[in-house]
């Protein structure tokens, strides 16, 4: 595996940073299947939705993270 540099928003590189070493390999596999089968993205989104709906996702867990990311960090 290689390291790479890419530019994103102040914000959501300190909590790109912020995550857990397993979240991080998360985004990292999701940012391999999407580079390497090129879609439109709102069928990657869609794909995106139906896997984390398999791997238990619900709209109240969902609401749960949502929430929980907006409030103020200690």
């Amino acid at each position: 595996m290689k390291t790479i540099s890419i530019k994103v928003k102040n914000e959501t590189a300190e909590k790109i940073e912020r995550l857990p070493e397993n979240k991080r390999m998360q985004l990292s596999q999701m940012i391999d299947l999407w580079v390497s089968e090129p879609k439109p993205i709102l069928q990657a989104m869609e794909e995106l939705g139906e896997y984390a709906a398999k791997q238990g996702l619900t709209e109240e867990k969902l609401d749960d993270l949502l929430r929980d990311e907006k409030l103020p960090q200690q």
